[in-house]
Formats: C-alpha cells, structure tokens, sequence
C-alpha cells in the first residue's frame, strides 16, 4: 500500500495551518487558527465573497 500521497496531503495540511496561523497574527486577527481559517476560506469562496 503506497502512503506517499497521504504523507504529503498531511504535510501540506499542516504547512498551510502555519501560514494561516502566521497571517492571523500578522493582521492582528488572533481570534482565528489556521483550521478555523481555511472553513472560512471555503465559507467565504462559496458566498462569492472571494473570487
């Protein structure tokens, strides 16, 4: 069973969870985390609110 691809979508989770996190900080939006923001990233595309 090849568990390369299932490392890698982790590693990408958990990378895209620090950026996220460090954009929050950086914009003093601290009442968000890096999950917490991509379930708004989607909530925000799927209104149309982002392009």
């Amino acid at each position: 069973m090849n568990l390369e691809g299932g490392n890698l979508v982790g590693k990408v989770k958990y990378l895209t969870g620090r950026r996220l996190n460090r954009l929050f900080v950086e914009n003093r939006l601290t009442k968000f985390n890096g999950k917490q923001g991509r379930i708004l990233y989607y909530l925000w595309k799927e209104d149309g609110i982002l392009g």
